[in-house]
């Protein structure tokens, strides 16, 4: 049993994918603001196999992973209060900003001048730009579930590539825990007929803050702890707009949620190029 635990597969695909299916089964009538707790649980328990729930000392690595699993939560009372989403994006990218320059502070606080500017404001702006994505919370689940899923399969994929493979494994452990509650809410019945008012109150506010927030931290963390190139991270930025092109919602649910994280890989393609040249010119 150990053994298997400590497969790299089961800590980031597997086990994510099976505790966020649970917890979304438990909730899935509890309204879809609470199933984006499928999200987090999928991510805690990923954690808890890859590295352990142990915040001391407070490594940049730890610091993503506690902003992952505490911060998702500052969107239920903006969502209970019914704050203007205008708002609610403006808190997500500057909490996200912020946070992104809290994981890569030690590495600022050596730098000065220009070089300073440049790190800090390509991480935050990354960050902020991926923090936005909670402009998708009045689309459908099949764009919102495969936009949420290209960003997470191109994000875990790039940082893979730049050499970082526990950031790999975080990213791709929330691909995974999207993939267990787009199962779950893509299964009911009422999801099927297009158009109706499940499908288009799409997976809630939480799910998108939990996928963002590790999301954001970890692909600009990788520009200044592994070898991710920072051109990568427009790519990157740019796989939700997917979510505008309107041809897909006319298809079944599934086949829409196919072809929109299809669409959005194809946008992640050039940060894959991108981190592969970097690695290729390293020499160890």
């Amino acid at each position: 049993m150990q053994d298997l635990l400590a497969d790299p597969a089961v800590q980031a695909a597997v086990a994510p994918l099976v505790s966020s299916l649970v917890v979304a089964l438990i909730l899935r009538r509890a309204g879809n603001l609470w199933q984006g707790l499928a999200v987090v649980a999928g991510v805690l328990v990923a954690v808890l196999l890859i590295t352990g729930l142990n915040f001391q000392p407070l490594t940049s690595t730890r610091k993503i992973i506690l902003c992952s699993l505490v911060l998702p939560f500052a969107a239920v009372p903006l969502y209970l209060m019914k704050c203007p989403a205008i708002y609610r994006r403006l808190f997500l990218s500057v909490a996200m900003a912020c946070a992104a320059v809290w994981v890569v502070w030690p590495v600022l606080g050596r730098q000065e001048g220009l070089e300073l500017w440049l790190t800090g404001g390509r991480v935050a702006l990354f960050a902020a730009a991926i923090g936005g994505l909670n402009w998708l919370d009045k689309v459908d689940v099949p764009r919102q579930g495969g936009v949420m899923l290209a960003l997470a399969l191109g994000v875990g994929a790039s940082v893979l590539i730049a050499a970082s493979a526990l950031y790999g494994q975080l990213a791709f452990a929330v691909s995974a825990a999207v993939g267990g509650l787009l199962l779950v809410v893509l299964l009911e019945p009422s999801i099927k007929i297009l158009g109706s008012d499940k499908m288009r109150s799409g997976l809630g506010g939480l799910s998108l803050f939990a996928v963002a927030i590790p999301l954001g931290l970890i692909g600009g963390a990788a520009t200044v702890y592994a070898q991710l190139p920072g051109a990568a991270l427009i790519f990157l930025a740019l796989i939700p707009a997917v979510a505008a092109i309107p041809v897909f919602r006319q298809f079944n649910p599934w086949i829409s949620t196919t072809l929109m994280t299809l669409s959005g890989l194809v946008l992640a393609a050039p940060a894959l190029w991108l981190a592969w040249g970097s690695v290729e010119t390293m020499s160890y």
